[in-house]
């Protein structure tokens, strides 16, 4: 069952401005820190057009933004102020009286690590939304870091002090940007109601069908299951991309890489012909060039949002479960009536 929206709040300003390095000034950069694990350093910078790197013993400078008694959400940049509430006997029935908390906290915090070893490194960007210029910084430095761990061992870059935003001026200087992620109060959201027959039937139906299967059929899904469940609390989009993909896989294309079986089923049990499931085919398109680095790393939230609940329908097939608005949503992103 799909949510509305509601209303998400969130949370930006900078650290160590002054005069001669003001917010919004300076070259839009990502920075994270690693403080080795014993190991030694000499002091030394190397510096590229659109790249520092410092390393040696000294303080280690880092900030960020604490949003009050908010509880992480299961998608990535959500953050939520649970509700408590108590049941309110009325005659034979019972009600709900939620007590929603009222105060959004958003707390700037800096503190600093004394007398480390650490290795800095400074990317410029080209990325200005925060979470896309996070995921920048750690594609583009994927390489420089993959070779200090191979030249230097495991615990050169032993521990991740900082991974932040911010600005590089032209004298070297690191002004800090903070930028919280979304937070919202779940009084925000509609109630509903979840009975206890509705529970048994679960029980009763896909739950007791998905226990009786043969074992082989059994571990496929609940592969299939990991999967999905690890992909839905990815970090950054292109790796919630990629695992969701890993679902169609395992699903419909256990031994093969023919695509046609999927189209197939979905004309069978959505609707249309195998022709109309084009969308099958850019997934699988996009898939590879991602993989295979064609010219693509990047995935946007539309195309994520399409592929899941593909995999989603997959698998209310697969469970027997009927959800009539995620298959009209996918036959919706199909083009069909």
């Amino acid at each position: 069952m799909s949510e509305r929206d509601i209303d998400r709040f969130a949370f930006s300003a900078w650290q160590r401005v002054d005069d001669q390095h003001p917010p919004d000034a300076g070259q839009p950069a990502y920075r994270v820190v690693y403080k080795t694990l014993r190991v030694v350093l000499g002091e030394g910078e190397i510096r590229f057009p659109n790249l520092v790197i410092r390393f040696g013993h000294g303080d280690v400078e880092r900030g960020g933004v604490h949003l009050g008694s908010a509880v992480r959400g299961r998608r990535r940049g959500d953050w939520y102020l649970p509700e408590s509430g108590r049941l309110v006997k009325e005659g034979s029935s019972f009600r709900y009286a939620p007590d929603p908390p009222l105060n959004f906290e958003f707390h700037g915090w800096e503190n600093t690590v004394e007398s480390v070893f650490f290795v800095e490194m400074i990317l410029v960007c080209e990325s200005v939304e925060p979470h896309a210029r996070i995921a920048e910084g750690r594609r583009k430095l994927a390489s420089l870091k993959t070779l200090l761990e191979l030249q230097f061992g495991s615990r050169f870059l032993g521990l991740l002090l900082t991974e932040e935003i911010g600005a590089l001026h032209a004298d070297g200087f690191w002004t800090r940007s903070l930028a919280s992620d979304r937070l919202a109060n779940e009084w925000s959201f509609d109630v509903r109601l979840v009975e206890v027959k509705a529970l048994l039937a679960f029980n009763e139906g896909p739950f007791a069908r998905h226990i009786a299967r043969p074992q082989a059929d059994k571990s496929r899904l609940s592969l299939a299951c990991d999967w999905y469940w690890s992909a839905i609390h990815a970090e950054e989009p292109v790796t919630e991309y990629l695992q969701l993909w890993f679902v169609v896989e395992v699903i419909a294309m256990p031994n093969t890489t023919n695509i046609a079986p999927i189209k197939d089923r979905l004309a069978s049990e959505i609707g249309g012909q195998r022709a109309d499931w084009k969308l099958v085919g850019n997934h699988f398109g996009r898939r590879g060039r991602l993989v295979h680095g064609q010219g693509e790393r990047d995935v946007d939230d539309q195309a994520v949002d399409e592929l899941r609940n593909l995999v989603e329908v997959l698998l209310c097939l697969e469970f027997g479960i009927v959800d009539k608005e995620r298959f009209d949503r996918l036959r919706t992103a199909a083009g069909l009536p």
